[in-house]
């Protein structure tokens, strides 16, 4: 919308906006879609908890280290910008819709693998809970998308999508401890248990199987920002390199 309104193709938003209203339509369809199936597998509720959690986990793992990599370079958004330009600039204004479709639902379909093992593990007592917690998030999207609409690239982008990817990253250290619980209550995985301290907000439960798998995502956040860190020193060498100098 906002590469459109500064291109000064007000004639396109229709299009868009068809795209993630859709998208959305798609999104519920598939909520309701994934509790149905839910339903007709029969499967228990611990191993549907541990299985929708461990998927989520390698999720947020994934999307984690893709917004961080993404912090010097959002390559997301100039690929969306300049398809957006070129579908406006040739008059195919029906890839719009199929773009921003794409774009949103992506989002969606992350939402539903993400809530799924929350609604789980919640059952009926935790809806209300769940429910205002979409409803927090809806607020404060909108609040950063009006920001984001005003102010542009004077908003300090890179500390958001910083924070954004440590929440991600330690959602998915707790979640993956809840999976690897789960699937030990269903009797899906070996359970060996130690003493040591327990924390259902962190996802610490006193067993080998989901410590060990906690402290490799621990391990694994080490070596991505070791590899990021060396990443970008080349990356600004050469940019500093590149600048004229004086005297």
């Amino acid at each position: 919308l906002g590469v459109l309104g500064r291109a000064g193709r007000r004639d396109a938003l229709p299009w868009v906006h068809a795209g993630w209203i859709g998208a959305l339509i798609a999104g519920a369809a598939t909520w309701w879609a994934a509790g149905r199936l839910v339903e007709l597998s029969g499967a228990r509720r611990e191993v549907i908890e541990g299985v929708s959690a461990l998927l989520a986990a390698a999720l947020l793992f994934y999307i984690s280290y893709w917004l961080d990599s993404k912090l010097e370079a959002t390559r997301w958004e100039a690929f969306l910008g300049g398809r957006l330009r070129e579908a406006a600039s040739t008059g195919r204004l029906a890839a719009l819709t199929g773009l921003t479709f794409v774009a949103v639902y992506r989002e969606c379909f992350e939402t539903v693998l993400f809530s799924q093992p929350l609604a789980a593990r919640a059952g009926r007592e935790g809806a209300r809970p769940i429910a205002a917690g979409i409803g927090v998030g809806l607020a404060r999207l909108a609040v950063l998308a009006a920001l984001i609409f005003r102010f542009g690239r004077r908003l300090p982008l890179r500390r958001f999508f910083a924070a954004s990817s440590a929440l991600l990253y330690a959602l998915c250290v707790v979640l993956a401890g809840h999976g690897i619980a789960a699937l030990q209550e269903a009797a899906w995985l070996p359970l060996t248990p130690f003493a040591g301290p327990r924390g259902g907000w962190l996802g610490l439960h006193p067993t080998l199987e989901g410590v060990s798998v906690q402290a490799l995502l621990l391990l694994a956040a080490g070596g991505a920002f070791v590899k990021l860190s060396a990443w970008r020193r080349p990356a600004r060498g050469a940019a500093a390199g590149s600048s004229p100098r004086e005297g």
